[in-house]
């Protein structure tokens, strides 16, 4: 009897052993100091919240060239917006570096820069602005015969805060027997500039030029007629 007990008292010690172990070893790391980060993604004009934005977290990998900045960048992260647009990273999952942000996502441009930042002590957030893919769809036909050799220069700018911003490309080609349709991708939800001239020996004839909204994934079409 007594060898009996004396069984069941060790396996109901080596019980709460076990169970006093299991819940110390389930208690969370704490958190490392440092802030958190937030952000909001939308759509530029509309405002609308945009899911399941992608936001690359990188920063400069030493060693650290500091005339011509970083030597190589690696990516610490990959977020995802929920439905209301917003992206929540904890301070320790940026393992404490200093962020080089890319927000993106498919039929939108991609963007570098926050629109908006707010910071407090536990906290920084900010909201990012994407916008849209869009297009201009432009027929150019030459109708006459130039003596000289006569080029036409297609420019293409958005108006962003009343300001025109510089194009990204622009179309050089002979006026001479032209006839052709370009297409080029712009910014949607956006007052787009569509402008030509013809250049002959340097000298300049602006022959076309056009301010127009065009809405997010939609296609405008021009047609520049040469006569």
């Amino acid at each position: 009897m007594k060898t009996k007990l004396f069984y069941v008292s060790l396996t109901f010690i080596f019980e709460i052993f076990l169970i006093g172990c299991s819940k110390s070893n389930s208690t969370p790391e704490p958190e490392s100091p440092g802030k958190n980060f937030k952000f909001k993604v939308m759509e530029y004009h509309t405002n609308d919240p945009i899911y399941n934005a992608k936001l690359e977290w990188s920063y400069c990998a030493p060693p650290l060239d500091f005339g011509y900045g970083c030597s190589s960048i690696r990516t610490v992260g990959t977020w995802y917006s929920d439905v209301e647009g917003e992206i929540f990273i904890r301070h320790s999952e940026t393992r404490g570096s200093v962020n080089r942000n890319k927000f993106s996502k498919e039929n939108y441009w991609s963007k570098n820069s926050i629109d908006s930042f707010v910071s407090t002590p536990t906290q920084d957030s900010g909201i990012v602005r994407l916008f849209p893919y869009s297009w201009l769809k432009i027929h150019i036909k030459n109708e006459i015969t130039h003596a000289a050799a006569v080029n036409i220069n297609m420019g293409f700018a958005v108006v962003f805060d009343s300001i025109p911003i510089s194009p990204t490309q622009s179309f050089v080609h002979a006026v001479n027997n032209l006839d052709t349709t370009i297409i080029y991708k712009t910014y949607g939800n956006i007052k787009n500039i569509v402008e030509a001239s013809l250049d002959s020996a340097g000298i300049k004839q602006q022959v076309y030029s056009k301010i127009q909204f065009v809405n997010k994934n939609d296609t405008l079409h021009f047609e520049i007629i040469l006569r």
